[in-house]
């Protein structure tokens, strides 16, 4: 088989993370609205009352069949306080709960925190952003 139509086996953790993310009660629950993208909206289409995470994919651990990649979390919010509460809950979240899980995107198997949830400077005055790395491994 030619390597160029080789399927890829390896696990997509952006989306998994995401995925993972936008189901759990924890934010299902909560009064404001909580989203989680590789994106975020535009300033002016972003309500006062909610808290995007931006999920991007940075570098780390291939295989043909592993991925492991740097994953950073962002989350922007008008209120400090949302920015930092989203924050906190993904930390406990990424730390405690998807590690052993299995997902149709693959099944992690290791999760190691980076960097922990801190604030982050915008250009933006009016949106505080707070951001946490951690290192997804899932096959």
């Amino acid at each position: 088989m030619p390597a160029a139509s080789r399927p890829n086996l390896r696990p997509d953790v952006e989306l998994l993370v995401i995925n993972f993310l936008n189901a759990q009660p924890d934010f299902i629950e909560m009064a404001e609205i909580v989203q989680f993208s590789n994106d975020i909206p535009y300033f002016q289409d972003m309500a006062q009352n909610a808290a995007y995470g931006r999920v991007t994919r940075g570098a780390g651990l291939t295989s043909r069949f592993m991925s492991g990649p740097v994953i950073d979390i962002d989350v922007f919010a008008f209120s400090y306080d949302l920015s930092v509460k989203v924050s906190l809950i993904c930390e406990n979240l990424m730390l405690y709960m998807l590690f052993g899980e299995k997902y149709p995107e693959g099944a992690v198997y290791k999760v190691t925190e980076i960097a922990g949830p801190h604030w982050i400077a915008g250009e933006n005055q009016d949106l505080t952003r707070y951001g946490a790395t951690y290192e997804v491994r899932a096959r």
